[in-house]
């Protein structure tokens, strides 16, 4: 897929801008088992990005160790970042968010201009905020994380946040309600705050496959070309998820939800 896209891009940035994505996801990875684990060998780099494994470890390990490097900048900023946020917060949910936030800042520079793609920037600005706002509540972090990582563009304000940060559990939801999403965001939001962050997730993913589903109407290269990616991706993650759940011989239910996403 991703041979596919590179060869289509072009001059776009499509095509490095989803292996780069691997590439941030790998970074986190191996931060938080320098950091927090340390334990073993580090097995678990995904293959489809810029750098191969030793190549990137390499360069993680010059920018921690104040040498050059020659990685994209973007990803050497968010590892400088993620040590000042784990420094500062001692939590592996600090690299996760500083890592996840540079990479969309990242893409929405470099990804074509338009309606389409500021769309896309904003369900993502939104679906990170609100996944690092569940997080900071539910782990009792300090507010001051989820401040300095917010990601700007979203369609939720800043101040709906600022005025659900201090309240208690059960009325934080009430806070979502009136926003682009709806009332359902609220009920996602209260699941989420109970513990359970899958629903959050698939609540964004299923936005995401109905942003994609818009480009049938488009008529320039970019945004199809980035919606075939994005939809091909989805597609291959629940074929994953249902393989995954035949070898463990789960039933059906239990993964109905998650396959939902890709289904019209």
């Amino acid at each position: 897929l991703l041979s596919i896209v590179d060869k289509l891009s072009g001059d776009s940035g499509i095509g490095r801008t989803l292996r780069l994505a691997y590439d941030f996801r790998n970074a986190a990875a191996y931060l938080k088992y320098l950091w927090f684990s340390g334990e073993g060998e580090f097995k678990s780099f995904l293959p489809w990005g810029t750098l191969e494994p030793d190549a990137l470890r390499g360069e993680i390990e010059n920018i921690l160790n104040e040498q050059s490097t020659d990685i994209e900048p973007a990803l050497a900023g968010a590892v400088e970042q993620a040590r000042h946020l784990k420094d500062a917060y001692k939590t592996p949910l600090a690299v996760d968010i500083a890592l996840d936030r540079a990479y969309y800042r990242y893409a929405a520079r470099n990804l074509p201009e338009g309606e389409y793609f500021s769309r896309w920037m904003a369900v993502m600005s939104d679906w990170a905020n609100l996944k690092s706002f569940v997080r900071v509540i539910n782990f009792g972090l300090n507010r001051k994380l989820f401040w300095e990582t917010f990601a700007e563009g979203g369609d939720i304000p800043a101040g709906k946040f600022k005025e659900a940060i201090d309240l208690d559990t059960d009325s934080i939801p009430a806070v979502f309600i009136h926003t682009e999403y709806g009332s359902r965001l609220s009920d996602v939001i209260k699941t989420a705050l109970g513990g359970e962050m899958s629903g959050l997730d698939l609540f964004f993913r299923a936005k995401l496959m109905e942003l994609y589903r818009y480009t049938r109407y488009c008529i320039f290269g970019p945004e199809l070309l980035w919606a075939y990616a994005m939809t091909k991706q989805e597609e291959i993650n629940t074929l994953r998820v249902i393989l995954r759940a035949k070898g463990a011989k789960l039933p059906f239910e239990m993964i109905r939800e998650v396959i939902s996403v890709v289904l019209e």
